[in-house]
């Protein structure tokens, strides 16, 4: 018997005994021997990016910064993810009608290009219809679903002048789940599958394909196995973001194409992050349910801190100075007034004395802005001021505080061209509030300093070198007024603050 391929929703067609069954003569139990249950196979198809860098469902070719990681977890409700129909394409009946799903998934970068991730699904309930007349026994009612670890590479990237940021993938489905709530396939799965994406004006494009190779299972007259998974997505915004997402699998045995489109919301607070999916299954394959919705909580920051590398700046070099020294002959004897000579000019004698050079200030009082020594580092796309920053900011805040008459300071913040535009704006007027916000618990006072995000609209360096980027990626302090506030230099000398 072949499956009703022209229907929609379908999943796997009952052979027309099934019809026989319901509606010939009654007969004894040996003449229709009953079909075999439902085989072992894992029905769950919904895979979470791990990093959702940016996309829920699916990968963008983006790698977590050195040390960061992501732990999400979410609930997940399916309607009819697995129901068989008769081969005229009558419905027979849903072996799982309702399954909810816990979706827990955790990741960590040890290096800029490689994440390491860990998905565990498990369903605390799932309920069908009696298929007992068809010799299908209900499956589970709760289980732990195949567990999933994987490792994800990037290959270019957009910030090294790539034209798309791209990974490589490979998962592993682990046969360490419960095969009788349709947790598993029978023995080990892989994954493998190619991420790529770009930003598209203010919308971030993505695009995912792979191949899923796990052993096959008959399933009445259709068969279960290999399938080819491909996907596409379009997101808007930061804090809050949209998506929207299209998902096929293709199977590469007897079962239909599965396709559905879902509608996905993200809200960011601080550290963590609220996420929900929703939409319909528009082709049906099992796995691919009539409706899903999931909701969801995530956390990410660092194991440890992670510093962007800044430009090079050379040591200067030991000074030696040429120093003048005012030298008076001592007087001549005494005479007679008369006699007495005028005293000789004073001579200047050159002396070339090697001195120790002060220590390089760290803040510097110019005419239009404060400059500071070292660069100031945040969380990756995030406006949290990592650790190794807050000891110049210490610093700024008391050279502040010790100069009551500098005029305000717009704290600007910039990023690099890497991404959304209105994404690097957004991001960089939250950076530039963020330090704002330190300054002033440091005892500044509020009126002295303002936020101005710029995000990529003002470069100081080429955006296509790696160099470039970093530099152009800042925070600046720039004095309101134009003139210098020419005390603080006659106190502390041309070379600034310490």
């Amino acid at each position: 018997m072949s499956a009703q391929r022209n229907r929609s929703p379908f999943y796997a067609a009952v052979p027309s005994v099934i019809i026989v069954t319901l509606f010939a003569p009654p007969v004894s139990a040996q003449t229709l021997p009953p079909l075999p249950p439902v085989p072992v196979f894992a029905l769950e198809r919904l895979e979470l990016d791990p990093s959702a860098l940016g996309s829920l469902a699916l990968g963008t070719g983006m790698t977590l910064s050195r040390g960061e990681y992501r732990l999400a977890a979410g609930i997940h409700l399916e309607r009819d993810p697995l129901v068989l129909y008769t081969t005229d394409g009558q419905r027979f009946g849903s072996v799982v009608h309702d399954r909810w799903t816990m979706h827990l998934s955790a990741v960590f970068a040890p290096h800029e290009r490689v994440e390491i991730g860990f998905q565990l699904p498990y369903v605390p309930r799932q309920a069908g219809d009696d298929l007992s007349a068809a010799g299908y026994s209900q499956p589970a009612g709760a289980g732990v679903g195949a567990p999933l670890a994987s490792v994800r590479v990037g290959l270019l990237r957009r910030d090294e002048e790539a034209p798309l940021d791209v990974a490589g993938e490979i998962g592993v489905g682990i046969p360490l789940a419960s095969a009788s709530a349709l947790g598993r396939d029978r023995t080990f799965s892989l994954r493998p599958r190619l991420m790529a994406s770009r930003p598209l004006g203010p919308l971030l494009a993505s695009a995912e394909a792979g191949i899923l190779l796990r052993p096959s299972a008959q399933l009445a007259s259709d068969r279960v196995g290999n399938q080819l998974d491909a996907g596409a997505s379009l997101a808007l915004g930061d804090k809050l973001r949209g998506e929207l997402i299209g998902r096929a699998a293709i199977p590469l045995t007897s079962t239909p194409l599965g396709f559905e489109v879902l509608g996905a919301a993200r809200y960011r607070l601080g550290a963590a992050e609220l996420f929900g999916l929703g939409g319909p299954g528009l082709n049906r394959n099992p796995g691919t349910p009539a409706w899903r919705v999931l909701f969801g909580i995530s956390l990410s920051g660092f194991l440890r801190e992670r510093l962007r590398p800044g430009p090079v700046v050379p040591a200067p070099a030991p000074l030696a100075r040429i120093v003048t020294v005012a030298t008076v002959p001592p007087p001549e004897p005494t005479r007679a007034p008369e006699l007495a000579p005028s005293p000789p000019e004073p001579t200047l004698t050159p002396l070339l004395a090697s001195v120790v050079p002060k220590e390089k200030p760290r803040v510097i009082i110019g005419r239009q802005k404060l400059e500071i020594r070292e660069r100031i580092f945040f969380a990756s796309d995030k406006a949290d001021i990592l650790r190794p920053s807050f000891s110049i900011l210490d610093h700024l805040a008391k050279v502040i505080l010790d100069h009551p008459e500098l005029p305000p300071i717009v704290v600007e913040g910039h990023t690099d061209d890497r991404g959304l535009g209105a994404h690097n704006r957004k991001l960089s007027q939250e950076r530039a509030q963020a330090v704002c916000a330190y300054l002033i618990d440091k005892g500044v006072a509020p009126g002295r300093v303002r936020p101005k995000g710029f995000g990529p609209d003002k470069p100081i360096e080429n955006n296509k070198t790696a160099r470039g980027r970093s530099n152009n990626r800042r925070v600046e302090f720039t004095l309101r007024a134009e003139e210098v506030v020419r005390q603080a230099l006659e106190d502390d000398g041309p070379g600034g603050i310490k």
